[in-house]
């Protein structure tokens, strides 16, 4: 039977194309904003940033073009969580228009407000376009995991002065190094959005490392599950960073979850295949590849005065109850926008702000730009939207997709509850593009 809003793209090849290369030109968008700006320059980084933004938009504005297409209960629901995080951004941005200005206020709403519609956006095309490729797009997601990794190895035996290793500012890197070993950032522009592509990489991996597929030609070759999942181990050790290593624990935890409220004897093989053959890689990599490694052990080792484990029980505590203290209370905040990457070229009130504080972590920016009034209201869509993506995931019968899909809720309940949405677009896209696949493979 095929699916709905099929015969429209099958009646115009074109059409079709377009909707297939749309959504993989936004992954690649994101994967290769580092180098592209690097390359590309001062000049043309400001244009070359907002790149991702205006192909988010062309995926909604091309899924409102094949409204036919989808379940309506999935539409509604998916469309509703976009509607209700504009509308809840309205007060928030009003008074940020008073205090920094409409520029300022335009960029903060957009960080919050666009990326929902992705999960409307993927969802549909995934559906108007077929199974078929929806997995190719999945696939290639795996398969830049290995030339990412690749790059971030390279990086790491050259000068830290060298133009791969520099910042997209132009600036070095040295400062985010770890006892002399650099914290590599492969395609990205920063080791934070590296290793946000790499959680979310978590279910691709899965995907291809549990796929029956017969594929054929240069995709296939690369996406061996004895290519990638060492590949990935490197990736996210690589980084230097816990929030790779410790997310993609977390993300495996919470998959583990899913798959065994509904597991069946297949599904609990594939998962301990994929946990012992991930064990396996990360022993090989480290025979391999010692410098790999060196990063996250150092940063891991602790200090005379602290262990690693009494310093992240802090981090996390401090991220989820100790920034109140630092943070005078306000009913709205002080502007949408001003902690997000780049806020500061495009308003002084933004770059004053940033100068006396900084918010690294969710709750305490959510807090510091929309008040107590968007904390609880953006975080309470957050929960409902992880709660419904992973009853979505219960719902999938196809095996493979299953333990693929529960990986994407492990990425999303984590994300979801934890991650940098409101300042992290890179983040925001994998998040919303991760409830459209979720709803697409149910």
């Amino acid at each position: 039977m095929p699916l709905a809003g099929e015969p429209y793209l099958t009646r115009r090849p074109k059409l079709g194309a377009l909707y297939k290369a749309t959504p993989i030109a936004l992954v690649l968008s994101v994967v290769l904003d580092g180098i592209l700006r690097r390359i590309a320059g001062p000049k043309l980084s400001v244009p070359l940033f907002f790149v991702k933004d205006v192909l988010v938009g062309a995926c909604f504005v091309l899924a409102l073009r094949v409204s036919n297409a989808g379940s309506p209960r999935r539409k509604k629901a998916l469309m509703a969580f976009a509607v209700a995080a504009s509308a809840i951004l309205i007060l928030p941005f009003l008074k940020t228009t008073v205090n920094g200005g409409i520029i300022l206020a335009l960029f903060g709403y957009k960080e919050y407000a666009l990326y929902p519609f992705l999960a409307y956006a993927i969802y549909t095309i995934c559906v108007a376009t077929g199974k078929k490729p929806m997995e190719h797009g999945v696939w290639i997601i795996a398969a830049i995991v290995v030339p990412t990794s690749l790059l971030a190895c390279i990086q790491l035996r050259l000068p830290a002065d060298n133009w791969l290793n520099m910042s997209v500012a132009g600036g070095t890197m040295e400062d985010f190094s770890a006892a002399g070993y650099l914290r590599v950032s492969s395609t990205f522009p920063f080791v934070a959005q590296y290793s946000m592509f790499l959680t979310f990489a978590s279910a691709p991996v899965c995907w291809s490392a549990m796929s029956t597929s017969t594929k054929t030609g240069i995709l296939r070759l690369v996406v061996r599950p004895w290519i990638v999942i060492p590949a990935y181990i490197v990736g996210i050790f690589i980084t230097g960073s816990r929030e790779a290593v410790w997310g993609c624990a977390a993300i495996t935890c919470v998959a583990s979850c899913v798959i065994v409220r509904r597991a069946t004897l297949r599904n609990i093989v594939q998962l301990a295949a994929l946990l012992m053959g991930s064990v396996l890689s990360l022993i090989v990599m480290k025979e391999i590849n010692p410098d790999a490694f060196e990063a996250y052990s150092i940063r891991t080792a602790g200090t005379y005065n602290y262990s690693h484990e009494q310093e992240m029980t802090e981090r996390i505590w401090h991220s989820l109850v100790g920034w109140a203290s630092d943070i005078d209370f306000t009913i709205l905040g002080n502007g949408l926008g001003v902690m997000s990457n780049g806020s500061q070229l495009l308003s002084k009130y933004a770059a004053d702000a940033r100068i006396d504080y900084w918010t690294e972590t969710d709750l305490a920016n959510t807090y510091y730009e929309g008040g107590a009034y968007l904390i609880f209201t953006w975080m309470a869509l957050r929960a409902l939207v992880v709660a419904w993506s992973v009853k979505q995931v219960w719902s999938i019968r196809n095996q493979s997709q299953f333990v693929t899909a529960a990986f994407l809720a492990g990425f999303i309940t984590v994300q979801g509850l934890y991650g940098t949405l409101g300042i992290q677009p890179p983040l925001a896209i994998w998040f919303w593009g991760g409830v459209g696949l979720i709803a697409a493979m149910a």
